[in-house]
C-alpha cells in the first residue's frame, strides 16, 4: 500500500513538472521571439533517441507526418527570405507537439490528473505567466475535456466560469462541443446531461447582468454585416499591399463599428483571397504571407502553403481521429475548433501542450486520475 502511494506521488510530481516545463519554456523567449522550448527541443529529441531509440516508431502515419514537415521546409526555403523563419516556426511547433506526445506516453513517469492540472494552471495564470490571453483560453479549454470526461463536475464548472471570465468566443464553442460530444458518446446519462446543461444555462444567465466579453461578442454578430465585410475586403484588397491594407493606409476600411475583431480577420483573409490565383491555390502565397498572425491556423496553412500541403495535414488529422480514443478525440476537436480563429499551429507552447494532453490521455482505463 505504501509503495502504491509512493508511486502515485512520484508520478504526480513528474506530471506536474512536465506541465510546468511546457508552460514556462513555451511562454518565455530566449532571444527575440525565439521561445525557450524551441531552443531546448533538439536537446529533448536527442535525449529521447539516445535512451530509447524505439520511442518514435516509423509507421505509415509517421511517414506522412515527415512528408508534411519536409513540404513545409521546402516551401519555406524555396523563397529563402526573412519570411522563411515562419516555416521554421511551424516545423518547430509540430515537432514540439510530437515530442511532448511521445514523452507524455511514458506511463511509468507521467499520468493525467485533471483537477490538479487545472489548479496548477490557474495558479500560473494568476502569476501572469502566459504571454497572450488567447494562449490560456486554449489551455483551459483543453483541460476542460478530461475534467468533464472523468466526471470532475465541480472543477469542470469552475473551468467553464473561468473561460467565460477570460472572454473569448472560441471558449464558448469549445464548451458546447465538449458537452455535446460526451453526451453523444454515452458518457453522460440524460439526467446528468440536462443537469449539467441547466447549470451552464444558469451561469450564462447570471453573467448576462455583467459585462462579459465572451457573451457580448456573440450578441454583436450580424451575419449581414459579416458578409458585407468579407466581400468588401476582397473587392478593396487589390489596391493595397498586405501590410498597407491590414495595418497601414487601408486600415480605415471595415473598422467603423461592428465586431472589430472579426473585421480584422476578414481584412487579412480577404486580402489573401484577392491575391490568390490558380498557382497559389495549389502551392500557396508563401510562408509568412500573413506575418505574425492570420488569426486562423487553418486559413494560414491553406493560403501560405496551398491545397497540396493543406490536404496532407488534413489526412494526418483524419488518421489521428480514427486512431484516437474518446478523450483524445475531444482534445483533437478542441484543437480543430480553436485553430479556426487562433494561430494554434504556430505556437510551440500550445502545440506542445496539445501533445502532452494527447499523450497523457492515451490509456483511458489507467491513465486518468480524478
Amino acid at each position: 500500500m505504501l509503495s502504491i502511494k509512493k508511486s502515485f506521488s512520484i508520478k504526480y510530481i513528474y506530471s506536474a513538472a512536465l506541465l510546468f516545463f511546457i508552460i514556462f519554456t513555451g511562454s518565455y523567449s530566449f532571444i527575440g521571439s525565439l521561445r525557450f522550448i524551441e531552443f531546448t527541443l533538439p536537446l529533448i529529441i536527442l535525449i529521447l533517441l539516445i535512451f530509447n531509440r524505439g520511442i518514435i516508431p516509423f509507421g505509415s502515419n509517421h511517414k506522412i507526418f515527415l512528408i508534411f514537415i519536409l513540404s513545409i521546409l521546402f516551401f519555406g526555403l524555396y523563397q529563402l527570405n526573412s519570411n522563411s523563419l515562419y516555416a521554421i516556426r511551424l516545423i518547430n511547433s509540430l515537432l514540439t507537439c510530437g515530442t511532448m506526445y511521445y514523452l507524455a506516453c511514458s506511463q511509468n513517469l507521467f499520468y493525467l490528473y485533471p483537477k490538479y492540472f487545472f489548479i496548477i494552471t490557474v495558479c500560473l495564470y494568476s502569476l501572469g505567466i502566459y504571454t497572450y490571453f488567447w494562449e490560456y483560453t486554449y489551455i483551459f479549454s483543453l483541460l476542460l475535456a478530461p475534467l468533464v470526461y472523468s466526471k470532475n463536475y465541480f472543477f469542470a464548472l469552475l473551468n467553464v466560469a473561468f473561460l467565460l471570465l477570460i472572454g473569448q468566443r472560441t471558449s464558448i464553442l469549445n464548451i458546447g462541443f465538449i458537452v455535446y460530444a460526451i453526451f453523444l458518446n454515452g458518457k453522460l446519462s440524460y439526467a446528468r446531461f440536462f443537469g449539467f446543461l441547466i447549470i451552464i444555462i444558469s451561469i450564462f444567465l447570471s453573467f448576462s447582468y455583467l459585462d462579459i466579453r465572451a457573451l457580448n461578442a456573440f450578441k454583436e454578430i450580424s451575419f449581414k454585416d459579416l458578409y458585407l465585410a468579407i466581400t468588401s475586403a476582397i473587392d478593396i484588397a487589390g489596391y493595397y499591399s498586405y501590410e498597407e491594407f491590414v495595418f497601414g493606409d487601408g486600415r480605415e476600411v471595415l473598422t467603423d463599428g461592428g465586431d472589430l475583431s472579426l473585421h480584422l480577420r476578414f481584412k487579412k483573409w480577404g486580402h489573401a483571397i484577392a491575391s490568390s490565383d490558380l498557382y497559389s491555390l495549389f502551392f500557396g502565397l508563401g510562408s509568412g504571407y500573413f506575418g505574425k498572425a492570420a488569426d486562423s491556423g487553418w486559413i494560414r496553412l491553406f493560403f501560405e502553403y496551398g491545397l497540396l500541403v493543406f490536404s496532407i495535414f488534413i489526412s494526418i488529422i483524419i488518421k489521428l481521429i480514427k486512431l484516437a480514443n474518446p478523450l483524445q478525440r475531444l482534445i483533437i476537436g478542441i484543437f480543430i475548433i480553436s485553430n479556426m480563429f487562433l494561430d494554434i499551429l504556430y505556437s510551440p507552447l500550445l502545440m506542445g501542450f496539445t501533445g502532452i494532453m494527447l499523450g497523457l490521455s492515451r490509456s483511458l482505463n489507467k491513465n486518468v486520475y480524478r
